[in-house]
């Protein structure tokens, strides 16, 4: 468990680091303006807010 975590997490930060560089070269996707990237709410946050609103809580 601890190995698969580390490499999600890994995998994760790249992907999310290649996007970005992609955005520096070629602008932003037209979606992203007002999404809840632009707003600094990344998944992990938007999960907890879904669960929020469910009432429910997810295990992560």
């Amino acid at each position: 468990m601890d190995f698969a975590d580390a490499s999600m997490e890994a995998i994760s930060y790249y992907a999310i680091q290649a996007s970005t560089d992609l955005a520096e070269e070629r602008g932003t996707h037209e979606t992203y303006p007002g999404s809840l990237w632009d707003k600094g709410i990344l998944p992990i946050d938007s999960l907890k807010m879904l669960a929020h609103e469910r009432g429910e809580e997810f295990s992560t």
